[in-house]
C-alpha cells in the first residue's frame, strides 16, 4: 500500500550534481514542493544551499530504496535528506 511522503534533499552547489538523477526522477513521478537557493557564504559560491521538498507516493519498499540509494549518493558529503509520511508535515 502506497502512502505520501515528504522527501527532503539539502546538498551545496558542489554536491548537487551527485543527487541530480534523483531529484529529476523525484519531479517526474512527485510534486515538487519547494526549491530554494540559499547564499551562506559569499566567497564560497560552491557551497550555496540548494533544498528540495518534494510530496510523493511511495510504497515501504520504495521508501527504503530511495533512503539507501541517497545515503550513498550524499555518504562524504555535508548534504542530508530526510523521508517521512506526509502526515507529519
Amino acid at each position: 500500500m502506497d502512502r505520501e511522503y515528504v522527501v527532503r534533499i539539502v546538498v551545496p552547489r558542489r554536491d548537487r550534481v551527485r543527487v541530480s538523477g534523483v531529484v529529476e526522477r523525484l519531479e517526474k513521478e512527485g510534486f515538487l514542493v519547494r526549491h530554494r537557493v540559499e547564499r551562506l557564504f559569499e566567497n564560497r559560491p560552491d557551497l550555496d544551499s540548494f533544498e528540495y521538498v518534494f510530496l510523493i507516493e511511495l510504497s515501504t519498499l520504495e521508501v527504503r530504496r530511495l533512503r539507501d540509494e541517497l545515503g550513498k549518493k550524499l555518504s562524504g558529503t555535508i548534504g542530508f535528506f530526510q523521508v517521512y509520511p506526509a502526515s507529519r508535515y
